[in-house]
């Protein structure tokens, strides 16, 4: 008898929707934050409008409820998917590229329930936001170009993760 297959930790905890999100203003707004401790990186976190910054570089003044240092730069590798990407470093080290719109879609909805949920896409626009992201099952190259490599980068991650192999993504 054919025992069903335990899915590898990480995709696991990228398709849990346990995350760590809190309401706040430090954008001036309110706004929602999603610790990334699921991804390795317990000390950054994303907002919804998809900035990524770390913990420990936020520092309060009396002029400004907040001042940003050193949020984490997000840089555009993909010609033809004009959203960013942004590399993250992790616990042990190792660095890990990610499309912003993946992480936006992962960080606010995951989807538990079904590992064929890989794609997310601006519903309506440009806007990067959480509450602009849809996810899907099937390639829209209505929303993407077909040349960018979006669809063939998440594919490679989770075949990787489904084969339960290292992922070295630099």
């Amino acid at each position: 008898m054919n025992q069903p297959k335990e899915i590898p930790a990480l995709l696991r905890a990228i398709h849990n929707s346990d995350r760590h999100i809190v309401q706040n203003n430090i954008c001036g707004f309110p706004s929602r934050l999603c610790l990334l401790d699921y991804l390795d990186c317990p000390d950054l976190f994303i907002t919804d409008t998809g900035f990524i910054w770390s913990r420990k570089q936020i520092v309060s003044n009396n002029r400004d409820r907040y001042l940003y240092r050193n949020y984490i730069n997000q840089t555009y590798p993909d010609r033809y998917c004009r959203l960013p990407w942004v590399v993250l470093p992790t616990t042990n080290r190792t660095k890990i590229w990610l499309p912003v719109i993946q992480l936006l879609g992962w960080s606010f909805y995951p989807y538990p329930d079904d590992l064929k949920q890989r794609y997310y896409y601006l519903r309506t626009g440009s806007t990067l936001h959480a509450n602009n992201i849809i996810g899907s099952t099937k390639k829209d190259f209505s929303k993407v170009d077909k040349h960018s490599q979006y669809f063939s980068y998440i594919d490679s991650i989770y075949d990787k993760l489904l084969d339960d192999k290292e992922i070295v993504l630099d």
